[in-house]
């Protein structure tokens, strides 16, 4: 799927959770799709239309047009499927608005009802939902349109295999050929991350091995701070098959008394490290860890050999590096005063942007609302409460982006991560106000995660 069409799913999944009226936006889309054949086509009453709808949003899109252009020309609409299959509230909404007939695709006998005789055919049926492989119905279907002498057109994300004529996408362009429809999506959903996000992150496939869902080392701790790099493992451990750590020397012995508790990581000595650099997916540095001359030695080697790993720079991490180290493969996890300490600067939402457009990196602003930065994208965090202060929820959430981060893109990852961190601790508070801890919040996040894939 396109990152256009990733993107596209997360607008829509978010704008149902920040309560934008979807139904509005269906009519704007189905109209504008009518208009725009209206302006740019030879359309008139001896003109046939057939418009081929699915039982989801995409379909909506299709009923809606079809509306607009019931009383310009003949139009005739394909469902695939049977209306009795359709869950969708707002698909359900169109049918009965519209007022021609619908004629049901069930089985491979209805596609001979599909006459030959059209001039214009659109295409409505996944949009951009589709997942995996088209089903054999399916394929069958585009087949038969494919064999129709029309001006064939497909709405928002054509459906593979579909050969089209012209591209409408709904809002922004879907694919390099397509033309945009506006429908007046709000820019702020676009720029809030949300639900969506979850929903993009790539899930563990049933028949994978150990190893293929994530591979990470966390770079943390000190005999002080060793809380930090639990908190960090312990979050870890819970999306990715492999967490390896390395800690200070003097940090071992503390470790080595709590894994018979804890038996989530893989302790890492510094002779192994290249080793394990080579396998795993994403790297955190930072949490609770030591500055001195060896840590600082370890991370700019790591700089030096591995900057095409996925790199998490968080709390000590951000002091240990140099600006021109960083890339595209930099994620930094800065609160306010981070911030200014590292790059001069008022930790303002602008600063943010443009340092991450300057150092080509993404840069996670921590605070009331967080703030995702990359040199092309922005999204902004709303949820969380005064309970994210305590001592420990930002080790898990730099655990959380480096885990999601091994196997999704980094800029998907932090959105996500930033959202669950939040949201899990809103519904903390709702149970039992800011007495929450960091542990309450690993503990917590699992089923938040599983609340947004329901969502």
């Amino acid at each position: 799927m396109s990152q256009a069409n990733i993107r596209a799913q997360i607008n829509d999944v978010n704008a149902r959770y920040y309560g934008v009226d979807i139904q509005n936006l269906m009519e704007k889309a189905g109209q504008g799709v009518a208009n725009y054949l209206l302006k740019n086509f030879t359309v008139n009453k001896n003109y046939k239309i057939a418009i081929f709808c699915g039982l989801g949003n995409n379909g909506g899109d299709g009923l809606v047009a079809a509306r607009y252009l019931n009383d310009k020309t003949k139009v005739r609409v394909f469902l695939l499927g049977s209306k009795q299959a359709i869950n969708n509230p707002l698909v359900k909404r169109n049918i009965k608005l519209y007022k021609g007939k619908i004629f049901q695709i069930v089985n491979k006998k209805d596609l001979n009802r599909i006459s030959k005789n059209y001039h214009y055919v659109i295409e409505c049926l996944i949009g951009t939902g589709l997942k995996g492989e088209p089903r054999q119905e399916l394929k069958a279907l585009i087949k038969k349109i494919n064999s129709l002498r029309a001006t064939k057109i497909t709405i928002d994300s054509p459906v593979p295999g579909f050969k089209y004529d012209l591209s409408l996408s709904l809002d922004a362009k879907k694919n390099k050929d397509a033309q945009v429809i506006d429908i007046d999506f709000p820019k702020k959903i676009k720029n809030t991350v949300g639900p969506g996000e979850i929903k993009a992150l790539k899930q563990a496939k049933d028949q994978s091995h150990k190893g293929e869902n994530g591979k990470i080392l966390l770079i943390a701790g000190s005999i002080q701070y060793h809380g930090a790099l639990l908190m960090a493992a312990k979050i870890a451990a819970k999306i990715v098959d492999l967490v390896y750590i390395y800690s200070n020397q003097e940090n071992y012995k503390t470790i080595r008394k709590l894994k018979p508790k804890i038996a989530e990581f893989i302790t890492t000595p510094k002779q192994d490290l290249a080793k394990v650099l080579k396998n795993i997916d994403s790297i955190l540095i930072g949490p609770g860890l030591k500055q001195n001359n060896n840590n600082q030695k370890i991370v700019k080697w790591i700089f030096d050999n591995y900057a095409d790993k996925k790199i998490i720079l968080d709390a000590t991490g951000l002091k240990m590096i140099e600006k021109k180290m960083l890339n595209k493969n930099c994620v930094l996890t800065p609160h306010a005063k981070e911030f200014q300490d590292l790059f001069k600067l008022k930790p303002t939402y602008y600063n943010a942007k443009q340092m991450a457009k300057k150092y080509d990196c993404i840069i996670v602003l921590k605070g009331k609302n967080d703030l995702i930065a990359s040199k092309n994208s922005l999204k902004i965090n709303t949820q969380g409460n005064a309970g994210l202060t305590k001592g420990g929820t930002g080790d898990v959430l730099a655990g959380m982006i480096t885990a999601l981060g091994a196997k999704n893109p980094l800029f998907l990852a932090c959105g996500a991560a930033v959202f669950l961190n939040g949201l899990a601790a809103d519904q903390l508070y709702q149970d039992q106000a800011n007495f929450f801890s960091a542990e309450d919040l690993i503990d917590r996040i699992p089923k938040t995660y599983k609340w947004c894939l329901d969502f």
